[in-house]
């Protein structure tokens, strides 16, 4: 007999139909004929003894390993194991993988107890995670609350391997990556997920590359890497990298290739796991999930309530984590092992304190568009005369009472959110008794300029490709000859940016203000983080 997708697929249909009856034992093929493919719960829980050859026992295993790569096995009703995988001895995977989960389960709980006594920053968290075995994830995930382990991944992995998976996942949480997901229904989870890695792998490499972690460890467990994203957030990263291709119901493909950076060194390829299962979390070497999907999967392994962990909202998440994040920055301040610098910045901006951007533009405008004379120190021979003050004095100019406000229209945020922080910004800035104001929507043009007044401030926002920070610019230089008092660029800084202007570059005339990119560094002048604003779909 030769086992076909064809017996499989009727075998689903009568499976699902009769799932809730009496599960059948194993039992050998008779002929060809047969459009049984005998299979429980675990098809492999019993297939040894049951008369098979070696050749038809083999053939069994990857048939049915390929029909789940391919989708054709629903992955909830066909990997559920009848009791908890860490409570057996030795277990088979849906791919045909022996698994001794007595090792596996010591190993891990060694690797987190050396974590425990050799790492003052991390150790802390890693006795948080409640372990969940589960044959639902391809490789290893967190959803903030439990790590979840695919024991076939588990147990491919070294003693170093090990510890490096469970540190990539305790900073999937440290650096917010879920709640940093579900701030954009744009998101795709599997594009989001590989953005992730990089970040938290430049990182891990930059802070222990001195104990062996580095780009060719990476390499060795098929993980994402590249050097140029390092302090990189994992918003931007996302818009670098290229969509990953569509792998059906599980995304650890072994033995495929990713793709590297066009510069720098970097590297990139599937998580080549193995695990023939999973639910499409793209885990690589270890990946995000919600909790409430988290909980399902825990739940679906066989764990009960009192084992799942305390059901935790997002939000619930995300204040615990930052807490989390602050108290390991300070630590990094205390040494604690590895180089810190680059962890130490990723944690700066993730954890400073929000203030109210209205009321730091507030006194940055008002600084900018002081009518008070500015003083200079007069020529040195001179020192003896009184008038030296006199020759300093300098008084404003009528010319640069010009205020612009560039608007980006390829940002993250809606037209409505767009018009109602631009708004806010106005507002402030007319309090000072300013009687226009240029705004310029810009893309990868400037689409249009539309000069308000108090009196009449309806904008109407165009544009919505890509971005080009000097166009503007170069309008103001063209236009108004770079006389301004105030310019200011509303945008998420996800773009090369301009040359500096050489005329109101400096100090407080310019100003940034910069939505959803908490890892923005101004080019020039002063930024203003206006924090997480709602995000939008894709503007049209």
């Amino acid at each position: 007999m030769k086992l076909t997708f064809i017996s499989i697929k009727k075998y689903i249909k009568e499976q699902e139909e009769s799932l809730d009856k009496k599960s059948t034992d194993l039992s050998s093929p008779q002929d060809d004929s047969s459009e049984d493919l005998p299979v429980k719960i675990n098809p492999f829980d019993k297939i040894k003894n049951k008369g098979l050859s070696k050749e038809e026992e083999d053939e069994l295993r990857k048939v049915y390993a390929d029909a789940i790569e391919q989708n054709l096995l629903p992955p909830v009703k066909n990997m559920t194991p009848e009791k908890k995988l860490e409570d057996q001895k030795i277990v088979i995977s849906p791919s045909g993988i022996e698994v001794d989960m007595d090792a596996v389960r010591s190993d891990m709980e060694s690797a987190k107890r050396s974590i425990v006594s050799d790492s003052p920053l991390f150790g802390p968290y890693v006795i948080k995670f409640v372990p969940i075995y589960t044959w639902l994830i391809s490789t290893m995930a967190t959803d903030g609350i439990r790590l979840f382990v695919n024991p076939a991944f588990a147990q491919k992995l070294d003693w170093g391997q090990k510890i490096f998976v469970i540190l990539h996942e305790i900073l999937h949480c440290v650096f917010l990556h879920m709640p940093r997901l579900k701030s954009n229904k744009s998101y795709d989870s599997k594009k989001f997920n590989v953005a992730a890695d990089y970040e938290v792998n430049t990182i891990l490499v930059d802070t222990y590359k001195n104990d062996g972690f580095d780009e060719e460890f990476i390499k060795k467990l098929k993980g994402y890497y590249d050097e140029r994203f390092l302090n990189m957030p994992v918003e931007k990263i996302y818009d670098l990298i290229p969509d990953p291709p569509d792998t059906g119901s599980c995304s650890c493909k072994s033995g495929s290739s990713g793709k590297s950076g066009s510069s720098g060194s970097g590297s990139g390829s599937g998580s080549g796991c193995e695990c023939g299962g999973g639910t499409g979390v793209p885990g690589n070497i270890g990946g995000i999930i919600d909790p409430k999907e988290g909980k399902d999967i825990a739940k679906a392994s066989g764990y009960d309530d009192d084992e799942i962990g305390q059901d935790k909202t997002l939000e619930d998440i995300k204040r615990e984590w930052k807490q989390n994040a602050i108290e390991i920055n300070r630590k990094t301040r205390q040494g604690g092992g590895g180089d810190m610098g680059a962890l130490r910045k990723k944690l700066d901006e993730l954890t400073k304190s929000e203030v109210n951007w209205k009321t730091i533009l507030n006194k940055y405008s008002g600084d900018a568009l002081s009518k008070n004379p500015e003083w200079r120190l007069g020529n040195r021979k001179w020192s003896h005369e009184k008038h030296i003050v006199k020759s300093g004095l300098r008084h404003p100019k009528d010319a640069l009472d010009k205020i612009v406000v560039c608007v980006d229209t390829s940002g993250s945020v809606d037209d409505v959110t767009l018009l109602r922080m631009l708004n806010e910004i106005t507002q402030i800035i007319f309090s000072k008794k300013v009687n226009e104001i240029y705004v310029i929507f810009f893309d990868n043009s400037v689409c249009s300029v539309q000069k308000i007044t108090p009196a009449d401030k309806k904008l109407e926002p165009f544009g919505g490709g890509g971005t080009n920070f000097q166009l503007p610019l170069d309008w103001i230089h063209k236009n108004l000859g770079d006389k301004v008092a105030l310019c200011l660029f509303m945008t998420d800084g996800y773009e090369t940016m301009p040359k500096e202007p050489k005329r109101y570059g400096k100090g407080k005339k310019f100003i940034w203000m910069v939505y959803n990119n908490p890892g923005f560094q101004a080019p020039f002048g002063v930024k203003i983080d206006m924090g997480d604003q709602k995000m939008k779909g894709y503007r049209k």
